[in-house]
């Protein structure tokens, strides 16, 4: 360790070590403890009867449990022996079953690295064949840690510093917060109106039933704002967020509309043939892709992560031509008189109904489709309902299911 490191420390003060309260693993030690016995009990049950279970679902049942016992003892072990021991000249963190540890001096940077279920300080070596030293920030800490911790580079304040001067360079307002301070607020603000519009719509289209035109049309056009601006102010914009860049982020109003507009076309209408929208949405997902890519350069720098804006195009383009193809269709429909002959209801995260209906023109068999909750809740096995096929504006065929006029 460097002499000026070594006179910042009090040599009397080290090693400490730190271990999580008992409140911070309260939780944890509950949630393992459920865990081991549910296991347990899950194990000796399964292994045990009833008696009407195959050998060999009751194998692998016990088998099942088993590995979750095993992960649940694990855990359990990991949490309660877990500490942090901090020597003048290196850090280590220990548990029952390892031991990891970082010379000081062998300290490129730290990282803070935030979760759900709380933050991680992450060491980063100098050698970038080490492996990096992660620390649950559960534990109890003191003056002493932070001052061990004060001299290593914040590489999370430097990300920040490079990206502001990356900004200014851009757009060439110089390396001055007062250049750039009122452009990069005003872009925020922007990207913060964008991601609450987006989220109004979203919400709009998903609930209401048979949302105005308007509405799918905005949500259309948001993701074709957001490229536009990545190019009226190259510099200024990202399309996706990226740790620490101080850049602002339009990645709610890039990703976000053509989820809604896909759900939108689940919840409203059935594809009868959908090779067209799909070649289609394939070459202008490539165009808008190959435009981000030229106008947005930090897209380049996330190697094969890089698929996912392209991904993300790929599901607006196809989200908005579904769209297109039904709003559009001013088509009188052909109607095909069909019997109830299921009924399903699929739940999660959201819930969808569904009927099975009998074969219809060009379906010739029997079929699962779609239908509002409504329409599910005023039928029942061999009632009739009709389907109303459409030619589609795109001429792709579409079709939905209600009740015969």
């Amino acid at each position: 360790m460097s002499p000026r490191l070594h006179a910042a420390l009090d040599v009397s003060l080290y090693p400490r070590t730190y271990r999580a309260s008992v409140w911070s693993n309260l939780f944890l030690v509950v949630v393992y403890c459920l865990g081991v016995l549910g296991s347990l009990a899950a194990v000796v049950y399964s292994g045990i009867g009833p008696d009407d279970t195959t050998p060999g679902v009751r194998l692998f049942s016990v088998a099942f449990f088993a590995v979750l016992l095993v992960i649940s003892v694990y855990g359990f072990l990991v949490t309660v022996t877990a500490q942090v021991v901090l020597a003048m000249d290196r850090i280590e963190s220990k548990n029952y079953f390892s031991s990891k540890s970082m010379l000081r001096e062998d300290i490129a940077g730290l990282r803070n690295l935030r979760t759900r279920y709380g933050s991680i300080l992450v060491l980063v070596p100098r050698d970038e064949t080490q492996k990096k030293l992660k620390i649950s920030m559960y534990i109890t800490r003191d003056a002493e840690f932070y001052e061990w911790l004060r001299a290593i580079p914040d590489l999370d304040v430097q990300d920040r510093q490079e990206s502001l001067a990356q900004a200014a360079k851009d757009l060439g307002l110089g390396k001055t917060a007062f250049a750039r301070g009122p452009l990069l607020a005003q872009g925020k603000a922007t990207a913060t109106t964008l991601g609450i519009t987006t989220a109004i719509l979203g919400v709009w289209s998903w609930f209401v039933p048979n949302p105005h035109w308007l509405v799918i049309f905005a949500l259309g056009v948001l993701p074709l704002i957001s490229l536009t601006l990545v190019i009226r102010f190259k510099g200024l914009y990202q399309l996706d967020e990226y740790r620490n860049d101080a850049r602002p982020s339009l990645g709610i109003p890039f990703i976000m509309p053509g989820l809604f507009l896909v759900l939108r076309t689940l919840l409203g209408f059935d594809l009868l043939q959908v090779r067209s929208l799909v070649v289609a949405s394939v070459l202008i997902a490539l165009v808008l892709f190959s435009i981000s890519l030229r106008y947005d350069p930090s897209l380049r720098k996330r190697r094969w992560v890089v698929i996912l804006p392209l991904i993300f195009w790929f599901v607006y383009a196809y989200g908005a031509l579904s769209q297109v193809n039904a709003l559009a269709d001013h088509s009188a429909p052909e109607t095909f008189p069909v019997t109830v002959l299921s009924q399903r209801v699929s739940g999660g995260r959201s819930t969808t109904w569904y009927l099975g209906i009998s074969a219809w023109g060009p379906v010739p068999s029997p079929s699962e489709v779609s239908v509002s909750s409504s329409l599910y809740r005023s039928v029942k096995p061999g009632d009739s309902v009709c389907v109303y096929l459409h030619t589609g504006a795109l001429k792709s065929p579409w079709y939905y299911v209600s009740h015969c006029r």
